[in-house]
């Protein structure tokens, strides 16, 4: 889920600070009243309201035992290479995902 933008957090504080109640400032922007709640508590106790990072370094789906046999086959065939890279370009190029 893609983090609410700094405009957004501005003006949700800014009707905080005006005195309006969280219920009132999450309905008016359609946002949660946890999130109104934490936005105001990060900034208080924090001093900042942007957002955190998210994600992260993905990790590989594959043992280092596989990753072993592909090197052995790769190298063994020179053009399984250029057939997994072309084949992922493609897949790329029109959207295609594959999560196991």
């Amino acid at each position: 889920m893609k983090a609410y933008s700094m405009d957004l957090r501005k003006r949700v504080l800014a009707m905080c600070d005006a005195g309006r109640t969280t219920r009132e400032v999450a309905r008016v922007f359609y946002v949660s009243e946890p999130w109104v709640r934490r936005l105001k508590q990060r900034r208080r106790e924090e001093g900042i309201v942007c957002p955190r990072p998210s994600g992260g370094r993905r990790h590989g789906h594959f043992e280092p035992a596989h990753l072993e046999q592909l090197r052995r086959w790769l190298e063994h065939f020179p053009l399984l290479c250029s057939v997994i890279t072309v084949a992922g370009k493609e897949s790329f190029a029109v959207g295609v995902r594959h999560r196991a």
